[in-house]
């Protein structure tokens, strides 16, 4: 064989190689959040791929620190002396190889990226489908005390073939809105980001603490059905966030997690500059024939 054909064909060889590495352990996954409330926010979503080992809450157990952390402020960090875990550090602790990102709307209210009606957030994520197996998410509902939505036990997202599952798609509904047990729901007392119609805020410094356990939640309790007005400028209407009185028929949210479209490797210019000589190298021994 004719060196210089040989060392085209080996080029080309080491650049299908290099794109085969490149993308055989990695996975870009996208996750988008949909609010479908007439009216209720959500904080940004937090979302863990991991090995299985985080479990982020267990419906009649007390919830964790990072659970509460969400439940109760929207925070998704530890609190800054370092005291308090959020569930971006207890996800960490359960497995040190986990992706935990935290997202919502840049545009949001003011400055804050929160998720309001209508609204939808994304993120991508690059994943190991031999490492993060699992999913999880969490949010708070606003207003409440300690309203929430997530899946306690971790979702299994990679086949064993490590292609990503098909109909990733889950409507948060009221079978899957929660009270975290960590705060009394006085709706006069802890919910942030509310004003009552007369003006005066409420106080959001925190309620009192229930030393309750994680439970399906039991509606928001609305100022015993007066409207409530938002700092969005929007009023909350008790009869359009009932989610309590028919639970499977009221959809807060949809979560989706979906391949993301892979993007061209960094070696296949060289791939294509090898073929490109190959076929060259293949036309000049040709007319030499010729």
């Amino acid at each position: 064989m004719n060196q210089k054909r040989t060392a085209a064909l080996a080029a080309a060889a080491i650049a299908l190689s290099a794109m085969t590495l490149t993308g055989a352990h990695a996975a870009a996954v996208t996750v988008n959040i949909t609010n479908n409330s007439q009216g209720l926010s959500l904080t940004p979503l937090f979302v863990g791929f991991h090995n299985g080992s985080y479990d982020a809450f267990d419906v009649g157990s007390p919830a964790s620190q990072g659970t509460e952390r969400v439940a109760e402020l929207g925070a998704t960090t530890q609190n800054p002396m370092g005291t308090i875990l959020g569930a971006t550090e207890e996800t960490l602790n359960a497995d040190a190889n986990a992706v935990v990102r935290t997202f919502g709307n840049p545009a949001g209210f003011g400055g804050a990226p929160i998720i309001e009606a209508g609204e939808t957030a994304s993120i991508t994520v690059d994943l190991d489908p031999t490492q993060h197996q699992f999913f999880n998410y969490l949010s708070m509902v606003i207003p409440s005390n300690d309203t929430f939505i997530g899946n306690g036990d971790p979702i299994q997202i990679f086949n064993p073939d490590g292609s990503l599952k098909t109909g990733l798609t889950f409507e948060v509904t009221g079978n899957n809105i929660w009270d975290a047990g960590t705060e009394v729901n006085d709706f006069t007392n802890g919910p942030a980001f509310v004003v009552t119609t007369d003006g005066q805020p409420i106080d959001a410094m925190g309620g009192a603490e229930e030393n309750g356990v994680v439970t399906l939640s039991n509606g928001l309790g609305l100022l015993n059905g007066q409207l409530v007005a938002l700092p969005t400028g929007s009023t909350l209407d008790e009869g359009l966030v009932d989610f309590v009185t028919d639970r499977a028929g009221f959809s807060l949210a949809t979560i989706t997690l979906s391949a993301a479209p892979v993007p061209l490797p960094a070696a296949a210019p060289f791939m294509a500059l090898a073929l490109g000589v190959g076929a060259a190298v293949r036309r000049h021994q040709k007319k030499k024939v010729a």
